[in-house]
């Protein structure tokens, strides 16, 4: 008897053991059916009964409906409904699943009682506000539309962008910042400040929302001066002058051909705006200047390959006396003797075989020179007169 009593004790701690483990998983409805067999096989033989005292000693989570064991009791999240559930990862992955956006998390409500859960409890799910903000702010950032800027070529959100009027669409710090660099050299004009698609004029509401109120004070002054009104009759001319920060005006004859700031003294065409140019048109003027740009730039690489020339010719002749070679003191050709003594005779086009000069020191000599130059050592030695300093 006791033998039975053995082998039917192992077969109800192995059971149990199945049931408290929370082994009831595929892989154990095998052994768990053979040792209910064996445990009903015995009873049926011997015409046993069976007592069983279960205790429940786990409680079910109210979101996933999930035991609970008492071993993870301190991973459990109480609601302020007195309801529960068993991790930070069951009440994220509830807040997910229960709002469209994570945005709206304020709005996820208790799957028992339907009342909302507080904003903090699910905050400390996800490790405390600041965790939670930052793992928000990704999300919403993984998760944004975005669009190709034409300025940097980058990839934005959407709702980090403008559209202009003409529907092209940019980063919102890109446009600032370009408005921003023309705004600081006062090219403000409608092509200037324009978009970099199409070339349509960005709108001054648009640019009143990104920029600051200074830099917008600032385009709208310099936009003011550039406003010319238009004129039919073409008798007028409505000038602002041109200083930094000077807002003087005067509506002045088309004839007149020089006007005087009367507070910074500087002098313009008041059609134009340009420098005085008495008996030329704005047009002219504008022309002289352009032919003026052009010949400083002629001048300006002509130097430059006269330095490049020079520079070129420099090394070429360092490189030839190297070499042996000599320079004619008349027509600057490179000589190169090949027999015979120290007094050279120039064959190059300019010389022609009538100029002569020293071998030794590159100096120009006459006929009449041939010996007396060398008095130390004679025209087939290695000094001259002038490298011994001895008188012709």
């Amino acid at each position: 008897m006791s033998t039975l009593v053995d082998k039917l004790n192992n077969h109800l701690q192995t059971l149990s053991k199945i049931i408290i483990d929370n082994k009831l998983q595929t892989e154990s409805y095998m052994s768990l059916q053979k040792t209910l067999e064996a445990i009903s096989f015995y009873i049926k033989k011997y015409n046993l009964e069976l007592s069983v005292d279960c205790t429940i000693t786990s409680t079910e989570c109210d979101v996933c409906y999930h035991p609970i064991k008492q071993k993870n009791e301190k991973n459990k999240i109480t609601f302020q409904c007195n309801h529960h559930c068993c991790s930070n990862d069951c009440l994220k992955n509830h807040v997910m699943h229960s709002n469209r956006y994570l945005t709206d998390y304020q709005e996820t409500k208790c799957p028992k009682c339907n009342k909302y859960i507080m904003p903090n409890i699910i905050e400390n799910a996800y490790g405390g506000k600041d965790e939670f903000e930052i793992f928000l702010q990704k999300y919403e950032d993984e998760r944004a539309a975005r669009f190709d800027c034409g300025i940097c070529y980058t990839k934005t959100r959407v709702d980090e962008g403008i559209t202009f009027n003409c529907d092209h669409r940019f980063c919102q710090a890109c446009v600032k910042d370009f408005a921003n660099a023309m705004i600081d050299q006062g090219s403000v004009s409608e092509k200037e400040l324009a978009c970099a698609d199409c070339g349509n004029p960005i709108s001054p509401v648009i640019l009143k929302f990104i920029l600051t109120p200074t830099y917008f004070e600032r385009f709208i002054k310099f936009r003011n001066r550039e406003y010319i009104p238009e004129n039919e009759e073409g008798a007028i001319v409505f000038y602002k002058c041109t200083g930094n920060d000077c807002e003087w005006f005067v509506v002045c004859d088309e004839a007149i051909e020089i006007v005087t700031c009367p507070s910074c003294r500087i002098k313009n065409c008041p059609k134009c705006r340009d420098l005085p140019h008495i008996g030329l048109t704005c047009e002219q003027n504008e022309k002289r200047k352009e032919d003026e740009r052009l010949e400083r730039l002629r001048k300006q690489k002509e130097e430059e390959k006269a330095v490049k020339d020079k520079e070129d010719e420099d090394e070429f002749i360092e490189a030839a006396k190297k070499l042996g070679f000599k320079t004619c003191p008349h027509c600057k050709s490179m000589c190169e003797r090949i027999s015979g003594c120290n007094f050279m005779r120039c064959y190059s086009k300019s010389c022609a075989g009538k100029k002569n000069f020293c071998l030794l020191c590159e100096k120009a000599i006459t006929d009449a020179q041939h010996y007396s130059h060398y008095k130390a050592q004679g025209p087939y030695g290695k000094i001259c007169n002038a490298l011994d300093g001895t008188p012709e």
